[in-house]
């Protein structure tokens, strides 16, 4: 990999991109008879160049960072039955701190990356009856914990968030509006308070709190 970095070192001189090598090995199934796809894969991930503190001035930084990310991602995706639709995954992943001018932060767990995350989610479309046209989705998604800075002394808290959708194909109502759908989508559907992110430093600490309860209305049009 091979990624720009914003900014510069206290000498004005502009950090380098950061690289990183991977290695990951996984399979892919497809049950017989099935429009489903089931896969999984462990990764392994090197970074260099990452940014860390400058021990000489904690206003800057410099590039002496190297990170390790080790993982095990699963994902299922496709229909169970011409109606139900569905799509789920589930990842862990170990995201270490290999080389940094803070000795003692070497081996902990980098900052702001959740360590497991899970979703699902599921659409129903009616294809047939008084209802043929409208679909109905429902899903769900975890956020495990995370630490708000390389020393690992603080972490959030894990959190769950449901999201709903509602739609309709009027194509159902009329043939001449086949390709025309309207859709309402709900995410945090409970409005749920959770911290997404955070930082901390000598003696303070901040958060940022996660997006509430968001509805919105759109329609598409679709060319076939």
């Amino acid at each position: 990999s091979f990624n720009p970095v914003s900014g510069a070192d206290k000498n004005g001189a502009a950090f380098k991109p950061t690289t990183g090598e991977g290695k990951e090995v996984g399979a892919k199934f497809q049950p017989p008879g099935m429009n489903l796809l089931i896969s999984a894969a462990y990764y392994s991930i090197t970074q260099k160049n990452v940014l860390t503190t400058d021990p000489t001035n904690i206003l800057f930084s410099v590039q002496a960072g190297k990170v390790r990310s080790r993982g095990f991602e699963f994902e299922v995706r496709g229909n169970v039955t011409p109606e139900l639709e569905v799509a789920g995954g589930y990842a862990i992943t170990d995201p270490r701190i290999v080389n940094d001018t803070t000795v003692a932060n070497i081996g902990n767990v980098m900052p702001n990356v959740s360590l497991e995350t899970a979703s699902l989610w599921g659409k129903y479309t009616f294809l047939d009856g008084p209802m043929s046209g409208f679909a109905l989705g429902l899903g769900t998604r975890y956020t495990g914990r995370q630490f708000i800075a390389a020393s690992n002394t603080v972490r959030t808290r894990p959190y769950t968030l449901f999201d709903a959708a509602l739609s309709y194909d009027f194509g159902k109502l009329r043939p001449e509006l086949k390709g025309l759908t309207l859709q309402v989508n709900a995410t945090n559907l409970f409005n749920k308070y959770y911290i997404l992110s955070g930082s901390q430093g000598d003696g303070w600490q901040n958060y940022w709190a996660g997006r509430g309860r968001v509805v919105s209305l759109s329609y598409s049009y679709t060319f076939r």
